[in-house]
This record gives C-alpha cells, structure tokens and sequence, in this order.
C-alpha cells in the first residue's frame, strides 16, 4: 500500500489549511471510522447513546487540550486551519486527538511500538528505527507530511490525516525523534500534548540537548517514551509521564524501546509485569497479560542487534519485519499482526546524511522507500 504524501508551506495556519482541504476526505472518514470502530465500542458505556458519548467527549476534549492550544501558538493556529480548510468543527478535531491520551490507559493500552536508535560505535552513522504500531481501523488515515514553515526549521514527519502534531520525524537539521507509548499506572492530565511537542521540536530544535528540555521543562499529559537522535551523534531516551520524566542514555550505542521504561523514577509507575488487560479491553486480549508483549519484542530486538558488531539500515530492516524465532506472525512479534491492530508503517532516519527510508504497511510485505529533507 502507499502512503498519502503531502507537503505544506506557509504560516502555521496556511499548513493547517492546506493539509485540510488535501485531506478533507480522509480527515472526515477518519471521524466516522473512530464513531464506528470496534475499539470505541468496547469502551463507551453501554446503553448510552453514541450522540452522547460524542457530546461530552468533545466537552472534555476541549476542557483537556486548553494548555496545548495556549501553550503551543503554532499548534493552536495549524488546528484552525485544518478545521477551516477541511470543514470538520475544531470539537471533532479534539475528540480525535483525544486518541493519543485515551490510548495511553493501561487498561486500553493495545499499541505499542518498536523503536530502535543505534550511535558509534555500534554503527557508522545515527540511525533511528521505528514500527509504528495501531489499532487496525486507523490505518488508511497515515500520512508522511513535509511542513516548510514561514518561522521554523523544514521537516518530515509521520502522522495521521487529521493531526496538527505527529509521532515520528526528522528535521532539515538532522534532528531525528519519535513516540512510544509507556504503560503507566499514571492517568493522562490536563497537560500538552506530547504530539504537539514532538512538532515543536522538529520545528524550532536542533540537537538533543534542545529537544530533552521541550519534554522536561513543563509537564506532559500521558506517559511515553521519546527516542532523540541528531547528526552529531546524540542520542537519548526522555521518558515521561504526568508528573516526572527521565533520561536514558545508550548502553554500547544502543537504544531500544518497546513500551517498557528503564529509568527507576518512571518505572515504579509503571504498569506491574504481572497485570492482566481487563473488561475495557478487546475481547480477544482480556485476561492476558499486558506486559508480555512489550517483554518478548525488547528481548528479541536485543537478540538480533547483538548478533551483528555493527548495525546499519539494511539491518535494521531486516530486524523491523522479524516475526520471532519461530518465524511465526503475531501480535508480539516486532513486526506485528492482530486482528485488532498492528504495524502500519516502519522508518529509518538517518540524521547525518538527512536521509529518510520508510514502509507502509507490514515491513514484511511492503517496498522500502527512500528520500531526503
């Protein structure tokens, strides 16, 4: 499959509305796909009505997004934007991006994402890997989109159609980040976003010292963990939630991220090794273990980088579409296959050269691409 490619430029409002109008199909299935989702089913309340939920989502959305679209000017004008240009209300634009937080609930908490970040020694150059795994229903809705502001640095970024933030991308700078979910204990705040900070820092940072201060420097509204690379060679782990964050720094050049946190402050908040998924969660998951998953891709992404003296992207590749020892596709495989959800996409950045490889779909299945910021 391909991905859906844009480019905008302008003011921060002209990059809103130009996404908009280009996505105003998609940004609006996107809505109805959400409404109708198994996922929104099996967490809404029985017997009340949809319209209800809906209502007093947008209410809470509104309430919860204030400090994002106060604290971020940029954020808050590329979201008018895209309502504007799109002809979706800024509501249902704040119910989706209510997603991000909803999905950070341990007791919903079904995607977790591979990340790989590899320095000198280990390889020749930065590197920066990422699966991006979702809930199936989200999947037509990935977008890679080049923003040129007016007042900032160019970037490519990943993200979905109607989002004002992304989760993964890499600046004209050489500056390289991209998002896990950390399962907390911790329940999301009335806080900015942190897929309004990732913009941030793709647009006005240049090194990983810049970055790590934008996560630190004032509170965040879920639990994550935020991989940074740059093209001098840096590279670190933040791992945040709503009230404490930490940095991880390479062990013999690596960086591996599979939804567990490693730093002591953030992980006695995290979710016990042996919690089990609840009523709130699909079917197919209650009862099961929440952590395992996280635990067989940590380990197995271990395995297979400390088999090699040096990694570079080629094996990177090969190790983002690795379905486990026993070649067998599933939902804890790094390359991941659910009936619920799975891999969407998979990028590779390289921060030195600004060199780009990305995949959407299975990186088993698909054709690697490759371009330049």
């Amino acid at each position: 499959m391909k991905i859906e490619y844009i480019k905008v430029k302008g003011s921060d409002y002209q990059l809103g509305y130009q996404q908009g109008v280009n996505l105003k199909n998609s940004i609006n299935k996107a809505w109805n796909a959400l409404l109708d989702s198994p996922e929104f089913e099996t967490v809404k309340p029985k017997f009340v009505p949809k319209n209800v939920i809906v209502f007093v989502g947008k209410l809470l959305s509104a309430w919860i997004s204030k400090p994002t679209l106060s604290g971020f000017q940029f954020f808050r004008e590329r979201v008018k934007g895209i309502s504007d240009g799109s002809g979706i209300d800024i509501g249902k634009l704040l119910f989706m991006y209510f997603v991000e937080l909803a999905g950070s609930d341990s007791a919903r908490a079904l995607m977790g994402c591979s990340s790989i970040a590899v320095v000198p020694p280990k390889s020749d150059e930065p590197i920066l890997a990422k699966n991006f795994d979702f809930i199936n229903s989200f999947r037509p809705f990935n977008i890679m989109r080049e923003s040129i502001p007016d007042n900032g640095f160019s970037s490519l970024e990943f993200t979905f159609a109607p989002s004002a933030g992304s989760h993964t991308g890499m600046n004209e700078k050489g500056l390289a980040l991209t998002y896990n979910y950390g399962f907390s204990m911790i329940r999301f705040a009335k806080a900015p976003l942190i897929s309004a900070k990732i913009q941030y820092i793709l647009q006005n940072c240049s090194s990983v010292e810049e970055a790590k201060n934008v996560l630190r420097n004032s509170k965040n509204s879920s639990s994550g963990i935020i991989t940074i690379v740059d093209s001098d060679g840096k590279a670190v782990s933040v791992e945040v939630n709503p009230k404490e964050s930490a940095v991880v720094t390479p062990f013999n050049g690596i960086l591996v991220n599979a939804n567990l946190f490693y730093a002591k402050n953030t992980r006695k908040h995290m979710v016990p090794l042996d919690a089990v998924y609840g009523e709130k969660a699909p079917e197919s998951l209650r009862g099961k273990n929440i952590q395992y998953t996280n635990i067989v891709r940590t380990r197995r992404i271990f395995y297979l980088i400390n088999r090699y003296e040096k990694i570079n992207a080629e094996i990177l590749k090969t190790i983002l579409a690795d379905h486990g020892q026993e070649n067998s596709p599933s939902g804890n495989t790094i390359c991941r296959h659910h009936e619920s959800f799975g891999t969407h996409l998979s990028i590779i950045m390289l921060p030195k050269r600004r060199i780009l490889h990305y995949l959407f779909g299975h990186p088993c299945e698909g054709k690697w691409m490759t371009t330049k910021i």
